[in-house]
């Protein structure tokens, strides 16, 4: 989840059945963003949303 400076929610990626869970940091790396987890072994990537 993505929150603007006023605290309201701006972006919220839902994906059911992925087998990653608990995402706990994002870092952008061109036009796909890697997702990083404290639970899991390694690290998930998915194509960077459209801006809004």
């Amino acid at each position: 989840m993505a929150l603007d400076g006023a605290g309201r929610s701006v972006r919220h990626l839902v994906r059911r059945r992925s087998g990653f869970r608990m995402v706990t940091g994002v870092r952008v790396s061109g036009d796909r963003l890697v997702l990083g987890s404290l639970r899991e072994r390694g690290v998930a990537v998915r194509a960077r949303p459209a801006a809004r």
